[in-house]
């Protein structure tokens, strides 16, 4: 009320002035400044201002503010207002202020002047933390909020020694960490910090507070490294503690710095190998023990220095393109001082590695030429050098597989050429791999080319090549044919026919008229029935010597016949060979084993009760009717025996005229072979026989006369006529 009507009075003035003739000068009303200002710092930062307001009549108040002496206004507030909060203010700096009542145009004096300074801020995050290699030092951090600090204060107050805080250091600006120790085990200490900006300081971080245990266990003591190798180092130390989780080795390359676990390792252990080193280095070895709560301080520090080592090991190993001959491997050097690379293989099923080859330095492949087609291998390598003598080898490479294709066919081998009789030849050979699919044969006569005889079967081992020429020469090789590819020639082998045996002049004693088998006393010369049939040994015609055996039966008789026969049992190889002889007058037919008359020519077999015979058809070309053989003359009869393949041939004049080539297939081995020249007596009254020849023949039972009256042991000759009755006249021929 009495600031309404001090306003009501001071516009009744104005208007009193106002009616006042001297109204160029009015009269300024008067207003009483504002007293006991105070300036009062606010966390933010902030300042507050309070006054007391000593006017009546103001309309407001001006606030003006001064930083180093110069002042400017800072707000204007209302009548009546005695409080202002300034907001606008920064850490570090010292505000003076003062304020104005006034009036219209009135401006009282300024109130007395307040000042406030504002400190720095306050650092944050004050943390202790024990040290992780010493329990008894307290290491403490916080945050730096200040830009305007010219240090920090640190103070320590420990529990139960009074209540007052100890300043520990003070620290240069910008600082965030403070180490405290060693302190006393087991104690109890509080912390703070705080802002130094000159003599301005901010308000305390803290108290925070911590206790220094001991739940760690004890460092341990490091003793010499010892090197094993290039790449290892055994470490050895002391165990000093009894409550360990385990302990930690650390590692480096140099004592201070770049340090990193090597190996952790359990409780209770005192050492460890360190593998996997470069050589020719030197390292540095820690250790320290650890818990749940922690680990203990570090042990002394050890170093070693490893020596030279070996090549770094060749990488990369792979295989190229194998074939059924060879493998190719290449792989990556890794290493500027190998001496060479070492290669060893195995078998699949074998799993013990065998040295397959070493190389030089700097090379990267090899070929393996010594492998098997279809076969499964494995192969690695290291790289190696020489050092005072010892051979350093590096790691071995991983193993790779590989599988060789199959290829084509390994050559038959061992080939032979038998000759089996005059027109054949047999063939046998070993089988060189199982994975032929056929056989080729070939065959070469005298410089000829060499000619294709047969496909056989990719297992077969023999082949008989027949009705080849006689007295030739053939050669024979094989080969292993399948799709992929063949194999190379056998080995060559040959053989020669058998030539018709040249005719011999041999003592067959028709000169001796010795007769040295019963009957007794018996010759070679032997009449029969009337007188008018003989055999007897003749000096008319003769090829060799001075005589001859004469067959003479001019009776026409149907069962009469002269014979000359050559009995063998059970024969083996050789030649019978005679000479014969038919007059001008006489026709000569030769034919088969029947009745019917003329001269026949052939061959009786016998063997279990069976008998075969096999003649000169008359129906063969040439040799009928005075034939090919010179009548009047002497001409040649030959046969060639192989009992082993049970085969003969017949030639007239060195002419083949008949052969077989299995002359008794079923017969058990008790074979008998009868060689027979028969006489007709239809128109052959003589026949003459030298010159008889029987070589070569080898085995035989006893040849049984066949009145069966008398046995001779073989080889033995015979001859024999027949006239209304069986005479028989040998003679044994050895």
């Amino acid at each position: 009320m009495k600031k309404l009507l001090a306003l009501i009075l001071v516009f009744a003035v104005f208007a009193m002035a106002g009616c006042s003739k001297n109204d160029n000068n009015p009269a300024a009303p008067s207003v009483d400044p504002p007293s006991g200002l105070t300036a009062q710092l606010l966390a933010g930062p902030s300042i507050k201002l309070k006054w007391t307001d000593a006017s009546y009549n103001e309309a407001g108040f001006k606030i003006e503010r001064a930083v180093g002496g110069s002042w400017s206004p800072l707000a204007e507030v209302g009548q009546g207002v005695k409080i202002y909060t300034d907001n606008s203010v920064a850490e570090g700096m010292t505000y003076s202020y003062r304020v104005r009542a006034y009036l219209m145009t009135s401006l009282s004096d300024p109130s007395n002047e307040a000042s406030s300074a504002i400190p720095p801020r306050a650092p944050v995050g004050l943390t202790p933390a024990q040290d992780l290699n010493d329990p008894t030092i307290i290491n403490l951090v916080w945050t730096d909020t200040s830009t305007v600090e010219t240090g920090y204060e640190v103070q320590r107050r420990i529990s139960g020694v009074g209540t007052e805080y100890a300043t520990l250091d003070t620290l240069d600006a910008n600082a965030t960490f403070y180490q405290d120790g060693p302190l006393a085990v087991n104690t109890l200490y509080y912390y703070r910090v705080r802002t130094l900006m000159d003599t301005v300081t901010s308000d305390w971080s803290g108290p925070v507070s911590i206790r220094t245990t001991v739940p760690w266990p004890n460092a341990p003591s490091m003793l010499p490294a010892e090197v094993k190798s290039s790449s290892r180092i055994k470490l050895f130390w002391e165990d000093n503690a009894w409550n360990e989780d385990g302990m930690v080795v650390e590692r480096s390359l140099s004592a201070g710095a770049g340090w990193a676990v090597a190996d952790s390792l359990r409780a209770d252990v005192e050492s460890c190998v360190d593998d996997g080193l470069a050589s020719e280095t030197t390292y540095y070895y820690r250790v320290f023990a650890y818990n749940a709560d922690g680990h203990s301080g570090y042990s002394n520090v050890v170093f070693a220095t490893t020596p030279e080592g070996p090549p770094l090991p060749p990488s990369g190993l792979t295989v190229e393109a194998p074939s059924h001959q060879e493998v190719l491997l290449r792989w990556t050097d890794n290493s500027n001082d190998e001496l060479g690379f070492w290669l060893q293989r195995h078998l699949r099923g074998t799993p013990t590695w065998t040295d397959l080859a070493t190389t030089d330095p700097d090379v990267v492949f090899y070929i393996d030429n010594d492998v098997a087609e279809a076969t499964e291998y494995y192969y690695h390598l290291n790289a190696f050098k020489i050092v005072d003598g010892d051979t350093l080898e590096s790691t071995w490479t991983d193993a790779v597989k590989v599988n060789t294709p199959e290829g084509p066919p390994v050559a038959p081998y061992d080939l032979t050429a038998t000759v089996t009789n005059m027109h054949e030849i047999a063939l046998s050979w070993r089988i060189g791999s199982q994975n032929a699919e056929y056989i080729l044969l070939e065959r070469q006569t005298g410089n000829e080319d060499w000619f294709p005889v047969d496909d056989l079967s990719g297992l077969a081992s023999g082949y008989t090549d027949t009705q080849r020429d006689i007295n030739i020469w053939y050669k024979y090789r094989v080969k292993a044919i399948n799709q992929i590819g063949e194999s190379d020639f056998s080995n060559v082998d040959s053989a020669m026919t058998l030539a018709l045996a040249s005719p011999a002049v041999v003592d067959d004693g028709f000169e001796s008229y010795e007769v040295d088998q019963p009957p007794s006393g018996e010759q070679w010369n032997f009449t029969i029935g009337d007188g008018t049939s003989w055999i007897r040994v003749s000096e008319a015609n003769r090829h060799g010597g001075t005589k001859s055996l004469n067959f003479h039966d001019p009776d026409a008789g149907a069962d009469n016949y002269a014979m000359m026969l050559l009995s063998l049992d059970q024969v083996g190889t050789g030649v019978i060979s005679c000479w014969l002889f038919v007059p001008n007058n006489s026709t000569l037919e030769l034919r088969g084993g029947d009745s019917n008359d003329n001269l026949v020519f052939g061959i009786r077999f016998r063997g279990d009760e069976r008998y075969w015979f096999t003649s000169i058809y008359n129906n063969q070309a040439g040799y009928y009717q005075g034939g090919s053989y010179p009548v009047g003359s002497w001409f040649h009869f030959l046969v060639l025996l192989n009992s082993t393949n049970r085969n003969y041939s017949l030639s007239f004049n060195n002419v083949l005229v008949n052969e077989s080539e299995s002359y008794l297939p079923n017969s058990s081995s008790n074979v008998s072979m009868f060689v027979g020249v028969a006489f007709s007596d239809a128109e052959i009254s003589d026949g003459y026989l030298d010159d008889l020849n029987i070589s070569q023949i080898s085995g035989g039972a006893l040849l049984s006369k066949g009145s069966g009256n008398g046995q001779l042991p073989p080889p033995a000759a015979a001859v024999e006529m027949l006239h209304g009755g069986d005479v028989e006249l040998f003679k044994t021929m050895r």
